[in-house]
């Protein structure tokens, strides 16, 4: 369930620069793919090539929990460095496929919303622009464990 953890994102993903743990539920933080929940400083990046359309520094509340084959992560907006961002939760949800080895169901659910007009307009079309040059990553397998 290590896709799960915020942590790891960053290798995952274009889009993320930086994760780091601000406070956590626990004195030590477990090891990727177990539960968790405390407060993270996400760097999200949009860029297209050498251009940097936008950055955010946003401190996200998250619950990481993990149940066997299962897991959820719950995410909610503390704070946006730079005041772009009114709202930005949800959550991620994995479960293996019964009588299926290796096979994975994923639920995500996101709402997002920009303080400027345009940015609600244009991320959206940026954001599945990069995600469609991503998608061989949605063809190797995350392991669940």
């Amino acid at each position: 369930m290590t896709a799960l953890d915020p942590r790891s994102w960053p290798a995952r993903s274009v889009f993320f620069e930086s994760i780091e743990v601000l406070n956590a539920n626990t004195s030590r933080l477990p090891e990727l793919g177990r539960s968790w929940s405390g407060n993270i400083l996400e760097t999200f990046v949009v860029n297209w090539n050498t251009v940097e359309f936008t950055r955010f520094c946003t401190e996200l509340a998250v619950d990481v929990t993990v149940d066997g084959s299962e897991g959820r992560m719950d995410y909610g907006l503390v704070y946006e460095r730079s005041g772009a961002l009114i709202r930005d939760d949800g959550y991620l949800e994995i479960r293996s496929v019964p009588g299926k080895p290796g096979w994975t169901h994923y639920f995500v659910s996101k709402t997002v919303w920009f303080a400027s007009d345009v940015l609600n307009l244009l991320t959206p079309a940026v954001l599945t622009l990069r995600a469609n040059e991503q998608a061989a990553a949605f063809l190797s397998p995350i392991p669940l464990m």
